[in-house]
């Protein structure tokens, strides 16, 4: 389908409008002390820029690792290894940009700090992979696949790095005011989390039905729920040095 101006500047809305809802979203849960606007825009484009390599690194993932025929998700031609390297790849990125951009910015002062910094990153992430995924989507299939792409990845994709990053940002501060030793273990566990809640939804949404698509969704918005739990809790945390 041929890409003119009206279709363009739907793709960028869709990409662009709900990544930013659910930032203004989120920022309201750091009300009391909230972070630079300039450092959330700055963390943002820094995230989306982030899609970039991390593509290509995907790419060169998926023409090296050998997988079996009867290994392979049926109509998506790779198998769970691939899978969950991807989500190494994505997660991996998105901290490297917040522990670049923000955390070691004098700003990065309280422990919901590094939920608020990594769900900017991830938001932005999001935004230009949404875009992608939308002009595919225009492209391969027509305006109607392309607006089933703008819901899904607004219900779903977009909601996933939301949750992967705010709870691995919720696990550092949760080490934010123990030693250094300690905050390195709690950085990795938050790292192996992410990861894991990455490659479980992208698997079960590749081999999935309809069906079970729903049920995924439910999943994933209940984990929405307890982010909020989990961000009341974090914001709690109070360093006896700091008191």
């Amino acid at each position: 389908m041929h890409l003119t101006p009206l279709i363009l500047l739907y793709i960028l809305a869709g990409g662009i409008l709900p990544t930013v809802f659910w930032l203004w979203f989120w920022l309201r849960e750091d009300l009391k002390k909230p972070e630079p606007r300039g450092l959330i825009v700055l963390s943002f484009f820094a995230g989306a820029l982030a899609v970039i390599p991390a593509i290509y690194v995907e790419g060169f993932v998926r023409d090296i690792i050998p997988t079996a025929p009867d290994a392979l998700i049926a109509g998506v031609g790779i198998g769970f290894t691939t899978i969950l390297i991807w989500a190494v790849i994505e997660e991996l990125f998105k901290y490297i940009v917040a522990w670049i951009v923000d955390f070691h910015n004098d700003h990065f002062d309280e422990p919901i700090d590094s939920m608020i910094y990594l769900i900017a990153v991830a938001l932005g992430f999001a935004c230009f992979e949404n875009i992608l995924f939308i002009t595919k989507g225009i492209s391969t299939n027509g305006l109607l696949a392309g607006f089933s792409t703008t819901t899904m990845r607004f219900l779903g994709a977009t909601l996933l790095h939301i949750l992967a990053s705010a709870t691995f940002g919720g696990i550092i501060a949760l080490g934010y005011c123990k030693t250094v030793w300690w905050k390195r273990l709690y950085t990795q566990l938050g790292l192996f989390v992410a990861i894991v809640l990455h490659t479980l939804f992208n698997y079960f949404i590749l081999v999935g039905s309809t069906k079970h698509t729903f049920i995924i969704f439910f999943v994933l918005w209940l984990g929405i729920i307890g982010l909020f739990l989990f961000f009341e809790k974090v914001k709690k945390i109070v360093c006896v040095s700091k008191l």
